[in-house]
């Protein structure tokens, strides 16, 4: 995820530098649009975008919630 949104800090919160390529987080989806899906990562005030080439393994035909 990108550094794009880095909100309010809190000390009990994740924060961008603690994040690492490979673990997976737990987030929400926000919002979702034909090319990807934005994300606020769980226990954190960062939001970044998904894009849908990498929301599945397989090929995602359309971004509704049943396909991501």
């Amino acid at each position: 995820m990108r550094a794009s949104s880095v909100l309010e800090h809190s000390d009990d919160k994740l924060l961008f530098r603690e994040i690492k390529d490979g673990p997976k987080h737990k987030g929400v989806v926000t919002r979702v649009e034909k090319y990807g899906v934005f994300v606020q990562l769980e226990n954190s005030n960062l939001r970044g975008l998904r894009q849908r080439l990498e929301c599945s393994e397989k090929l995602v035909e359309d971004g509704t919630v049943g396909n991501l």
